[in-house]
């Protein structure tokens, strides 16, 4: 009787035992997959600071050309303003030439 009582313990035990080891292997894995959500959280937060910084960049670029943008616009204007002066000069002088005439 006592044999079979502790032998029993000893099923008991082992039981508790495999359910204890079941834990300890669920928990290494929950750990692991924690570990690899980091891991990947991390890489996410590296990609969007580099998008930001590409983003920064790209801006900074289409600021750039906005800017050599305005100044071509601004030399055209002064151009355009020149081309007319020239040309109403000119038809001056071809009225005084046919003036002469």
């Amino acid at each position: 009787r006592a044999l079979h009582l502790l032998k029993k313990k000893v099923k008991e035990k082992d039981a508790e035992l495999a359910e204890l080891a079941d834990l300890r292997l669920q928990a290494k894995k929950a750990a692991e997959a924690q570990a690899a959500l980091v891991l990947d959280l991390e890489a996410s937060k590296i990609t969007a600071s580099k998008s930001r910084e590409e983003h920064k960049e790209e801006r900074a670029r289409h600021r750039a050309a906005l800017s050599k943008l305005s100044k071509a616009i601004a030399s055209n204007d002064a151009l355009k303003e020149q081309l007319a002066e020239r040309d109403g000069a000119l038809k001056q002088h071809e009225a005084t030439l046919a003036a002469l005439r």
